[in-house]
């Protein structure tokens, strides 16, 4: 067999086992100080730094090793130390990493952050173009051609560089603007605006709202420019949307320190304490910086201010005409040359081509097989190695002339299985590639994890004539996957199986055949009072005695049980078959019996011991063939609730229609959605009577109109809309329909007033007062016909932004009233302070008014505050002849609501 053809074989069956070569990397390991984590300043260095600090604590808490240490540098700062290499990783704007990657060769970043403004959280922001609200001169972004406009500053991107790119591509420069640099905060570009220093400013998204929350702005003084909504993101932006600062690693760091510091980046919990200190939502995967590079090459920032070399295409353009006669005339003389040389040369290239070629691919071969940094090994056809290339030798420790003549059995460690040696000449044998992996041992001794394919090199007739070996030693691969695993199945501080791997358990007891009805068992444990023992003695003892618990239940089960940590203080128990039917249930029983026993008398720390209790949830499982695990959670959760619910340190075992109530409140919320999108949310009014009969106002009362259970009271759903998003949606449909019916034919040219019930937590919402004022707009129905009905709970919380609102809403010519006064937060405080029109009396005040003398005496109370406060009272509830003479013997103006005047009905 000639080399050329033995190697061409190689280079097929490299092809085969998906062999390509690969560059070796280095990393520089220098022992010494903390990693170094640079952050750009845009405010002062104590801000920034008290900012930032909680950051580099969290990666060396969850990194071990050197630790890292903080450096709080400004732009100049920054871009020096890069140079020098004295920091390790650096988080900064966008448009100085951008700016980075090409001077100091920056490469992908590890982490974008995701910002928390004002309640709402995106990994991308934009900038925003403002004027005051009487400038009517400035409309569109091309009439800010010729203007002063205020920015932080020119390396600025949300309140510069955005805007500036924005006004060229509306064709304004910028030559053609004043920019007059007011510096940061951004709040000065604000000031000078309002001031009327300047035409106009620029200010990133975000900023503005946070003003105006704050109430250092109030938003009708100001109007923005070129303005739009864009989509998934909570501000108006006069520009493009860009990602946010990027965490990035410099060139010299360990890509192994690069993976664990992007891992503990994006791993940060949104809701953690640092995340809080830290005012962001975490860190998200790297965004898309290229439209920052296009920004900065069209407005000719750094690093592309400087002028443009001569290209090929600008001699092109000016001299194409006569370097198209050059290049052809030339052609012309090196075609007749290459025919005279082609005729002369005829024969001996002929000749030459051949070998010329064969010692090409030789070469070519013989260099990938050496420098493979793969371990690659030859043998005949009985396995006497023949060749080892130079990455067998790092790999093993054996030289070439150490192995050639023997066989590959002086690599075995004995920790390989002896099946694996089978399947691998089977394999062979069927002239077959084998891939797999051994345990082999190298020349010192060690083990290692070798990941190898064998193929058969073939002669043209199809005889094996020799065997190659590629192996790749992936033993830290392994390792490092091992540890993956563990991270994703196992909890880190007790060393237990988490939710994961006991979904996964679960799961296989499902499908499990253990025999004819039997049945496993399923606990949840909650720890009784763990909470305030935790907060006395600290985390520490909290987190060594959850580890403790863990330790007990493992040593208290057999090998067949799965303990795992649910979280926080709540562990699970699976155990597998206990036997058929009711036998199942009493072993099971005696099983949380014994483990409430033993967590209540045996969990000492040095020397301590703790007084625990538990709370166990039981359930037995499969209930049916179709069942899954979340079902049986669910089941086992419910009853450590009603354990917990009955007083906590006891077992309960779960009971059909325990979960029922859990059902039916998920029904209505799966229900109550396809309603509110299907038109099945309706409005009945109630009218409110003064004395001399006249319907002064009605109430706007809502109504479900299922399409199988029929009409469903609020009382059912209400509640349930409350616990989730639902209520947002409910309370928008119903102020919708409220004011279409008041702006209808017949109702436009009414005086009567409509209440509409409002929750607090939709009047707390930041766009609740634009989203009213754009419906009243849409709707065209007359904004003092409209009453706002709130309970005194919405005042608890936030008191100034109510009083706000209220005010901001007031003015549009709203009116409010105080729904069931004197049921809740009762404070007379706020009748004074705020724009309040009416309160209600709640039912249960008028009905119980003529029957107990304590609840009169509250009742004429609350009419003469009312009156003192020049107030309109109305009056819920009234049923009776006897209430309503009661009612205005006490005060002729009060307007009464009840059955007795009217039920709620349809309007139409």
């Amino acid at each position: 067999m000639s080399r050329f053809a033995f190697l061409s074989a190689i280079a097929s069956v490299l092809l085969l086992a998906g062999f390509a070569p690969a560059s070796a990397s280095t990393s520089e390991k220098v022992a010494g100080e903390p990693w170094k984590v640079a952050v750009l300043a845009y405010r002062s260095i104590d801000s920034t730094r008290e900012r930032w600090l909680p950051l580099v604590d969290y990666l060396s808490e969850r990194i071990p090793g050197r630790g890292f240490a903080l450096k709080i540098l400004h732009l100049d700062e920054m871009g020096e130390a890069v140079q020098r290499r004295e920091v390790d990783f650096v988080f900064t704007q966008p448009s100085h990493y951008v700016a980075m990657t090409y001077e100091a060769g920056f490469s992908s970043p590890l982490a974008t952050v995701v910002n928390r403004e004002l309640g709402e959280r995106s990994d991308r922001f934009g900038g925003v173009i403002f004027v005051r609200a009487d400038r009517d001169d400035l409309n569109t972004i091309e009439d800010l051609a010729g203007r002063r406009v205020a920015i932080a500053g020119l390396n600025s991107l949300g309140a510069f560089q955005m805007q500036a790119f924005e006004l060229l591509q509306h064709g304004v420069t910028r030559a053609d603007v004043d920019f007059v640099v007011t510096g940061q905060p951004q709040i000065n570009a604000v000031d000078a605006v309002l001031g009327g220093e300047v035409d106009a400013g620029f200010v990133r998204t975000g900023v503005l709202e946070g003003l105006a929350q704050s109430g250092r702005l109030e938003p009708r003084q100001l109007r923005l420019v070129g303005a739009e909504r864009r989509p998934d993101f909570p501000f108006l932006t006069s520009t493009r949307l860009y990602p946010e600062w990027p965490f990035v690693a410099m060139p010299h760091t360990p890509a192994e320190l690069n993976r664990h510091v992007a891992a503990a980046l994006l791993s940060l919990p949104h809701d953690a304490e640092v995340a809080r200190r830290l005012e962001i939502e975490g860190f998200t995967f790297p965004g898309d910086y290229r439209s920052i590079d296009t920004l900065l090459r069209e407005l000719r920032l750094p690093p592309f201010d400087q002028s443009p070399e001569l290209t090929f295409n600008d001699v092109w353009q000016q001299w194409q005409l006569p370097l198209l006669g050059t290049f052809g005339l030339l052609g012309l003389l090196l075609a007749v040359m290459l025919v005279t040389m082609r005729r002369r040369n005829r024969v001996l290239q002929r000749a030459q081509d051949a070998l010329q070629s064969s010692a090409a691919e030789v070469r070519k071969l013989g260099l990938a097989v050496a420098q493979s940094p793969h371990a690659i090994m030859i043998t005949d056809p009985v396995g006497t190695v023949e060749y080892v290339n130079a990455a067998f030798t790092q790999q093993t420790g054996y030289a070439g002339d150490e192995v050639i003549g023997r066989t590959p059995a002086l690599l075995q460690s004995g920790q390989t299985d002896p099946e694996v040696y089978e399947e691998l000449w089977e394999t062979l044998n069927a002239g077959e590639t084998w891939s797999g992996k051994f345990v082999n041992r190298r020349r010192d001794g060690e083990h290692y994890i070798a990941s190898s394919t064998l193929v058969p090199v073939r002669e043209s007739d199809g005889a094996v004539t020799h065997y190659l070996s590629i192996t790749e030693d992936v033993t830290e691969q392994d390792a490092h996957q091992e540890h993956i695993r563990r991270l994703a199945y196992f909890d880190p501080l007790t060393e237990l199986p988490n939710r994961s791997l006991l979904m996964e358990r679960l799961g296989q007891s499902l499908v499990s055949e253990p025999g004819a009805n039997a049945r496993h068992a399923l606990m949840l444990i909650n720890l009784d009072r763990f909470k305030l023992i935790n907060d006395v003695r600290g985390n520490d003892i909290g987190d060594r005695l959850l580890h403790a618990v863990g330790q007990l239940l493992v040593e208290s089960l057999p090998s067949t049980s799965t303990v795992a940590r649910m979280g926080a203080d709540e562990f699970a128990i699976l155990q597998p078959s206990h036997g058929i039917d009711d036998h199942a249930g009493v072993s099971a029983l005696a099983v949380a019996e014994r483990i409430g026993t033993l967590v209540a008398e045996r969990v000492t720390l040095d020397g301590e011991t703790f007084s625990l209790r538990a709370s166990i949830g039981l359930t037995l499982f499969p209930e049916c063939s179709d069942e899954s695990p979340v079902q049986v959670i669910q089941r086992a959760d419910t009853a450590l609730h009603r354990a917990k619910e009955r007083g906590g340190h006891q077992v309960v075992f779960f009971e059909a229609g325990m979960d029922e109530p859990a059902r039916e409140q998920f029904r209505i919320e799966r229900d109550l959605r396809l309603g509110l999108d299907g038109g099945q949310i309706l409005l009945h009014l109630q009218p409110q009577v003064a004395r001399d009969g006249r319907v002064v106002g009605r109430e706007a009362l809502v109504r479900w109109q299922h399409p199988e259970r029929g009409m469903i009271s609020p009382a059912h759903f209400i509640p349930v809309a409350e616990q989730s998003d639902l209520i947002l949606s409910l309370g928008r449909s119903v102020l919708e329909q409220s004011l279409a019916l008041l702006a209808g034919s017949g109702n436009a040219e009414a005086e009567w007033t409509l209440s509409v019930n409002v929750s607090p937590r939709q009047f707390r919402q930041p766009g609740f007062v634009r989203d009213l004022r754009d419906m009243l707009a849409q709707s065209g129905a007359r904004p003092e016909r409209l009453v706002l009905e709130v309970t005194e709970g919405v005042f608890i919380d936030n008191p100034d932004m109510v009083r706000d609102r209220m005010q901001e809403l007031t003015q549009l010519g709203l009116r409010f009233s105080i729904d069931d006064f004197g049921t809740g937060y009762s404070s007379m405080g706020y009748l004074r302070r705020l724009p309040i029109h009416e309160i209600k009396i709640d039912r249960e005040f008028v009905q119980g008014a003529l029957e107990n003398p304590q609840t009169a005496a509250l009742v004429e109370a609350m009419i003469m505050v009312a009156a003192r406060m020049g107030l309109l009272v109305v009056a819920e509830g009234v049923e009776t002849q006897a209430q309503a003479e009661y009612l205005w013997s006490l005060d002729p103006s009060i307007v009464q609501q009840g059955f007795l005047h009217g039920r709620p009905v349809s309007p139409d």
